[in-house]
């Protein structure tokens, strides 16, 4: 049986303030980020996210990651009322579907992705998992930049995340920013996210 979650339930669980228990944490980090990605993504269209699964199976980590999709239309292509995010981890067969996230604190959908990131003109960054998570939850006060790395897809050797050139150079200040305010522990993985960045820059280094 599989998980049906409104979303509006875990409003608030992850603000500094909050008591709630760690595993509600957890939970709310997870859903939550299947609500970011696929409302910062094409509706209608599978994601085939970098987002893990957070299964433990017989006391081991499932090593799945979550493909995503927001659904806005039935079989029929007519649109639906309930307008619903279905997940699924292709390694363990969980799976579910997400309601009330349209103005919940994790909606993406009027963050609006640069025309030629659609037309395929993007350049691909590929992070580790430790880089990917620490750039998450480095972002996660910017939600222009946070959508463009949460819908990262999950490539042969770890998260890729696609880009425009004028995103990039967005996302290099923006992480650089971050930078300044984080944790030691996670400045060594972003600093790591900063250089395969700037891999990718022009020559000149300019930032368009």
């Amino acid at each position: 049986m599989g998980w049906s979650t409104d979303i509006t339930h875990f409003s608030g669980v992850l603000d500094p303030s909050s008591n709630a228990p760690t595993p509600a944490k957890n939970i709310a980090r997870f859903f939550g980020s299947i609500v970011q990605a696929a409302t910062a993504w094409l509706p209608g269209d599978l994601l085939e996210s970098a987002i893990h699964c957070r299964r433990r199976p017989k006391r081991k980590a499932c090593l799945g990651r979550i493909r995503l999709a927001l659904v806005e239309h039935d079989e029929n292509g007519q649109p639906i009322e309930d307008v619903r995010i279905l997940w699924e981890c292709p390694v363990c067969e969980d799976y579910g579907v997400i309601r009330n996230w349209k103005g919940s604190d994790w909606d993406l959908s009027d963050i609006e992705r640069d025309d030629g990131f659609w037309d395929s003109e993007t350049l691909n960054v590929h992070l580790s998992d430790e880089e990917y998570l620490a750039v998450r939850e480095a972002l996660t006060d910017g939600r222009r930049l946070l959508a463009l790395v949460i819908v990262a897809k999950a490539g042969a050797t770890g998260p890729v995340v696609e880009l425009t050139s004028s995103e990039l150079g967005l996302l290099v200040k923006g992480v650089a920013e971050a930078l300044k305010r984080a944790p030691r522990a996670r400045r060594k993985p972003l600093r790591a996210v900063i250089g395969k960045l700037t891999q990718h820059l022009p020559a000149d280094g300019s930032m368009h």
